[in-house]
């Protein structure tokens, strides 16, 4: 079950366990590798303990503990969209980009990634640098996303939710 916190958060992600099947098929050890947390953990928790027992592990012909790890993906059942999908957004983003002068001097080359939300009308908030370069390359990229028109928002079970995005912004990368 998706946890309503995560839901009015706009969380969506992957969450990373792992655990311990016994001789007997139970589970030991649980524990969250990557978190995504707002309630995604103990979900994952919670079903790994209400699994019924696993087949033991075997090495010639005898039971053996065996660890697993497992990823639990928590996705709405629509994503967020750009108006007209994610070709007009990749071509809305490289009409508008504008190399900076300080790193096109410097010869600065990269990614940048740049993560926002995105509201249940649509608008863009909590625009953030994931990743950056520097030489102004950070600044271009939040300006773009600052500027974009509204979004398509996310729902989940039939209900506009909020959401977040990261995106990429390739600077001097052909």
């Amino acid at each position: 079950m998706y946890p309503k916190t995560a839901i009015k958060n706009g969380i969506q992600g992957r969450v990373n366990i792992e655990f311990i099947v016994e001789l007997d098929g139970t589970f030991t050890e649980i524990k969250i590798i990557n978190s995504l947390e707002y309630g995604c953990d103990l979900e994952v928790i919670r079903l790994v303990k209400n699994m019924p027992n696993w087949n033991p592990g075997k090495q010639r012909e005898r039971k053996v503990r065996v660890r697993y790890k497992l990823p639990v993906d928590f996705i709405f059942d629509k994503r967020a969209q750009f108006p007209g999908g994610e070709d007009d957004l990749f071509t809305y983003i490289n009409s508008e980009l504008k190399y900076p002068k300080i790193a096109k001097k410097n010869n600065t080359k990269g990614q940048v990634l740049i993560q926002f939300l995105i509201e249940t009308d649509g608008s863009i908030n909590n625009v953030t640098i994931f990743r950056g370069i520097g030489d102004g390359c950070e600044e271009e990229a939040i300006r773009i996303v600052n500027k974009m028109p509204k979004w398509i928002p996310a729902e989940h079970e039939e209900k506009k939710v909020k959401s977040t995005r990261l995106i990429p912004f390739n600077f001097g990368i052909d």
